[in-house]
């Protein structure tokens, strides 16, 4: 069984809740490794990076910033990079547009609004302090409070963008393999940030009980925040154990902290990134003149064995030959690899071993479109979906199947 991850959790549920906003972001706040001018306004429109399974934004460049942006200046940019110039008429940009105190959750968790004095009354503003009872007896659900409101912002036309992405889609994660080093990702994970919802704090929860019932009983609270402490500020109180996160620490008072992004999803075809990838070779020469020389391969889908040149079996999993995915029962284990013991005389000039990196699996509801969208245009090699496409097919059409489909399927 697959675990899930508290992004992948909170993710999951909280696109059902108000499929409009976007997706979620466990990790709100912009990373301390971006430049200083960066970290203060929090991620931006035009942003190219993937959702990483902490739930930060991994960025690694901008489309809507000269190749000469600090941002850029370590790694440079992607081959075929072309800045996209943009006015403030192209950004539709609503300030306070959740107002203070906004609470964002799924349908089975029932909220009761309390003054601090313990009586029932509206939700209140932060100033006067904020006191709110959550109830479920659901097994999962999913709950961000923004206490200071929220900011929203919108590219107003995103074709240019799109045609962006299905140009240069190749070449981006081509970038991002072999000039950053991110090999953990997957050949889906690409994300253009076209939209988001920003504040200055926040408080999120979610959980997931693998199919049990849990009596969901928390108790938020929210007062001043006092020299940046916000954890002190705003708390979560349950008997039960929840993932609940407190942000930002320490506070600054900045709305750069992004709890919705809204964007392209960009996936290309499997063989395309397993090229991309590379494989990873495994090389063994046995001093003893009685066994074969052992190479092993290691690709994205598995470990082929061949000796002297002839395919032999593969270990953990399918393995790929000639581009065709095999699907061996038997495993290939030589003596030398299982047992160093076997032969004395053994030195590291003998083998040479890379251990080729966990692929990176994060949710996303646009995964799926793209997957049929590559499926069945087998002349397609780049595929982009922008989150308004699911979330119109949330929100229009409501039947379980649907819902089921879009959390379930590819996953």
């Amino acid at each position: 069984m697959n675990l899930e991850s508290e992004q992948d959790v909170y993710a999951r549920l909280l696109t059902r809740a108000e499929p409009k906003r976007g997706y979620p972001l466990w990790c709100p706040e912009p990373s301390t490794q971006l430049p200083t001018e960066y970290h203060d306004d929090g991620y931006r429109i035009g942003d190219v990076g993937v959702v990483t399974e902490h739930g930060s934004f991994d960025v690694f460049f901008n489309i809507c910033l000269p190749s000469s942006h600090p941002l850029h200046s370590r790694y440079g940019v992607p081959e075929g990079f072309k800045q996209i110039r943009l006015s403030d008429r192209d950004i539709e940009s609503f300030e306070h547009f959740d107002k203070r105190g906004r609470v964002v959750s799924t349908r089975s968790i029932t909220q009761t609004n309390l003054a601090v004095g313990g009586s029932t009354s509206g939700a209140s503003p932060v100033q006067g302090g904020l006191n709110l009872h959550f109830n479920s007896s659901a097994t999962e659900g999913a709950i961000l409070v923004l206490p200071e409101g929220s900011d929203q912002h919108n590219l107003r036309n995103y074709l240019v963008f799109q045609k962006e992405a299905l140009l240069n889609g190749k070449a981006w994660y081509e970038f991002a393999v072999t000039r950053l080093g991110r090999t953990t990702i997957s050949p889906d994970s690409l994300y253009l940030i076209t939209g988001f919802h920003k504040t200055s704090s926040w408080s999120l929860a979610a959980f997931n009980n693998a199919g049990r019932s849990l009596n969901f009983d928390v108790h938020f609270t929210a007062g001043n925040i006092v020299n940046g402490n916000v954890t002190a500020a705003y708390t979560w109180q349950t008997s039960s154990t929840v993932p609940c996160r407190v942000g930002p620490d320490p506070f600054e008072g900045k709305k750069n902290q992004t709890v919705f992004i809204r964007g392209i999803k960009i996936a290309t075809r499997k063989s395309i990134f397993r090229h991309i990838l590379g494989d990873v070779a495994i090389s063994y020469q046995s001093p003893s003149s009685v066994l074969p020389k052992v190479h092993f391969t290691r690709g994205m889908k598995g470990l082929l064995a061949t000796e002297n040149g002839d395919a032999g079996q593969a270990s953990g999993g399918s393995a790929v030959v000639g581009g065709h995915e095999q699907n061996p029962t038997d495993t290939l284990h030589p003596p030398e690899l299982s047992d160093p013991g076997v032969h004395e005389d053994c030195g590291l000039a003998d083998l040479s071993l890379n251990q080729a990196p966990v692929i990176s699996k994060i949710y996303h509801p646009s995964d799926l479109i793209n997957q049929i969208i590559l499926d069945k245009e087998p002349s397609c090699d780049i595929a982009v979906t922008h989150d308004d496409l699911w979330a119109d097919i949330l929100e229009e059409v409501c039947s379980t199947c649907f819902i089921w489909l879009f959390t379930n399927a590819f996953f």
